[in-house]
This record gives C-alpha cells, structure tokens and sequence, in this order.
C-alpha cells in the first residue's frame, strides 16, 4: 500500500481594511483563509507587527484580527493558514482622525453623469467611499482622482425639487463623513433653440439641456404668453414641447424652469411673419380695404399692425375675424399699382408673401350724357374711378381709336373727351393708371 500527501489551496489576501492611526480591527478578505473559529491555525502579520486574536469571520473568506497603532501607507500583510503562507499583500494603510470634508461637488445635468468632489479626508482607497443623495439615490462608481482630496462618481438623473439637494460622504468602517450642510445642485436648464408658431398659438418645441423627466417641475413661458400641457418629447432631458397662447411678437424672452430653477434667453422666439393673401381695391378717391392673410395677431393686439399703401397709412384698422382678416381706411386719392407693406408687432410682411402690392379700383358704371355725332364731337361721360389726372385717362372707341383731349369735369366722376369720326354701335374702355 502506498500513500501521498495532499495540500489545501493557499491563502490569498484581497483586501485588508485600513484601522485608525491608535490601532484597531483589521479585517481581511481574500480565499482559503480558513475555516476554524479558532486562531491556532492562523498567524498575521500586518506592517510588521503580530496582529492579535486572530479569528474567522466568514468561513474561508474573511478573518480579523486587532492590532496597535501606527502611520503609512503601502504597508504589508501576511497571512498563514495551516502553515500555509498567502503572497504578501501590501497596500494596508493606517487612517488618521482628520473628519471628511466637502468642499466643491460638481453640477451634472438632469440626465446625470459623472460629477467630482473635492474636499479633504477622504482617503485612498475608492471602494471606501459611499456617496449619499438625500432623495435616496446614491452616486456610484467611485474613482480616486487625488487621493484623500477629490474623486468621480456617477450620479443618477433627477431634478432638484425646488432647492439644493444634500450630499454625504461617507468612508466605509469609520464613523469618518462630512456633517456639514453640503449640498448640490443639478444645473439650469439651457435653451438652444425654439421652433415658431402662427399668431393663433399652437405647439412649439424647445430644444436645449437639463429640462428633467417631471412634468411636475416644467413650466415653460414665452415672454408674457403662457405655454401650457408641456410635455418631454425626448427622455434625454433635450427636448420639450408646450402648447404656446395666441399672441404676436418678435424677439421674444423663452423661460424654462425645472425643480425650481429657472433659466430665460432673450430675443430667441418670435411668432410667425404676417402674409396676405388678397386686398380689395380701393376707389380713386380713397376708401375702406379689406386685407385676407395670416398671422394679423389677437384683437388685443389690433394697436401693433401698420398697414401702409403706397407708402401711406391706412387707418381705422379693424379686426373682422383674429388672424386672418381686418379692414382699413385708405384716404389717399390715386390710381394704378403701388407696393403694400404692413408689422405686427414689429415684425414685416413675410418675403414670401402671396400678395405685395394693390391696385385702386378700374372706373366702372360708365354712362354718356349725350351721344356722339359720326363726324365726332365732344362727349362728357359719367362713372367713378376716373381719378384727378386727365392724362392717366385713355378712352377708346373700339376699332375707332381713342377719344382726345380728355378733361377732368369732376374729379373721379365725370370727364370730357374728343370722339372720333364713326357710327355704330362699339365697345368703350378706359383703363385709367
């Protein structure tokens, strides 16, 4: 018969937790470290000296034991089990008493991200830090930029409800965080752009940063006009949209407030330029005008439209229907094709714009006061629209040719012209302009 020995595995150390600068506990984890609930098997050393009483915590995978007091860092463990001995480990540190500090934490946006801290106390050892979040979220992920000084974490979206969030820094098997009023926030919402609307109001989308998920906390304003039923389009915080008030307006001041704070842009929202689609015309001695389009604006803000023709206002604006229709007096005498131009609010007639210019009235209701003779005559001719400038009148005698020297009776009502020879029956024009 023939017999072998046989060896457990080895002990190793994973972690060895740090213990105040006057001594304590030190707890080791790691694997094979062990079954025994009693120490005769286990002998540690920690930064050279014996660590006493050591015992099992956890079956193969945590044992402790106490030690006295000391400084540094870097320092050395070693644990045998079983006669046994685990490859040194050596980054065991002995803390000191100084309290955590927090001086600077770092604003992410709503949608979270990574945020750094800076203060003092906070040791080297990143797996030691918990931060705290006082709506119950914790910062994860903790990374040591300089130790004991300042270190990364990700924080989880949210907002701020109405004021600055508290923050607690805590180190792990210590009685070691930061008791003052430290707190954070998460940062202003941001606004990088906003579609238009027509002066009838309707959804308008703003795009931007840091908007939150809570339409609980959105409130949204266009300069005095309100924006209601906001909603987030997009669950990135970048994105909301809002049902924007009748109004007009141009360069206009958009606020968005989420959990309590508020952000405004000025000059960034202006309503949609007026357009006209039609324009009646006005007779040659003046007269009211009816003008179709869109975006005229509310009755309320009937005093910010200029409607100028030919250079002139027309006056006594009227708002027959809100946005799409109004009238005017136009009391300049004229005839022909002149430019329009009108605001709301200051802002122009769209480029665009369907319609652009007007034309007075044709004459019209022509009737003779007495016939011609066929040798020709002078003849006075009634109707309306003939104007005040007796040249801009050209008169024709269908294939006869035209009637000369055309006199200006009354002004807009009657004229006097030379026919031609003729006879007949014939069609008459007289396209004033």
């Amino acid at each position: 018969r023939t017999s072998s020995l046989f060896s457990y595995g080895a002990p190793i150390v994973s972690r060895a937790r740090p213990v105040p600068y006057n001594g304590g506990w030190v707890v080791i984890e790691g694997t094979n470290l062990g079954h025994d609930t009693t120490s005769a098997n286990i002998v540690v050393t920690v930064a050279g000296q014996p660590c006493l009483l050591p015992a099992v915590n956890l079956p193969s995978t945590q044992i402790q034991c106490r030690i006295g007091g000391g400084t540094g860092s870097g320092l050395s463990v070693s644990v045998s089990v079983g006669g046994q001995a685990a490859p040194l480990f050596t980054s065991f540190f002995f803390w000191n008493a100084t309290a955590v500090v927090v001086n600077h934490v770092t604003q992410p946006s709503t949608t979270g991200g990574i945020i750094t801290i800076t203060g003092s106390g906070f040791d080297n050892d990143a797996t030691l830090i918990s931060v705290s979040i006082n709506n119950g979220l914790s910062c994860t992920n903790v990374a040591m930029l300089i130790p004991s000084t300042s270190f990364t974490c990700d924080m989880p979206a949210g907002e701020n409800g109405g004021g600055l969030i508290p923050v607690r820094v805590a180190i792990t098997d210590r009685d070691n965080f930061n008791d003052q009023n430290t707190a954070f926030s998460y940062l202003f919402p941001t606004i990088t752009s906003i579609s238009s609307v027509n002066t009838q109001g309707g959804p308008i989308t703003i795009q931007g940063d840091s908007f939150g998920s809570s339409l609980a906390s959105l409130r949204i304003n266009i300069d005095q006009f309100s924006c209601s039923s906001p909603i987030v389009i997009e669950q990135a915080h970048k994105i909301i949209s809002c049902t924007l008030a009748p109004g007009v307006g141009t360069n206009l001041k958009v606020n968005v407030t989420v959990g309590g704070r508020s952000n405004s842009v000025m000059s960034l929202f202006s309503y949609n330029q007026p357009s006209i689609s039609s324009i009646t015309s006005p007779s040659t001695q003046g007269g009211p005008v009816t003008i179709e389009g869109a975006n005229f604006g509310p009755v309320a803000f009937i005093s910010s439209i200029i409607i100028l023709l030919r250079g002139r206002p027309c006056v006594n604006i009227q708002m027959i229907h809100p946005h799409t229709l109004l009238s005017c007096d136009y009391m300049e005498e004229g005839t022909g094709r002149h430019p329009v131009s009108m605001s709301v609010a200051s802002l122009p007639l769209r480029a665009q714009s369907p319609i652009n210019t007007f034309f007075y009235a044709p004459p019209s209701n022509i009737d003779f006061m007495q016939r011609p003779s066929t040798s020709g005559s002078i003849i006075t001719i009634l109707g309306n629209n003939f104007g005040t400038n007796a040249s801009l009148n050209n008169i024709e005698f269908g294939s006869f040719g035209r009637c000369g020297e055309v006199m200006i009776i009354t002004s807009h009502k009657i004229v006097a012209c030379g026919t031609p020879q003729g006879s007949g029956t014939h069609p008459t024009t007289n396209p004033a302009d």
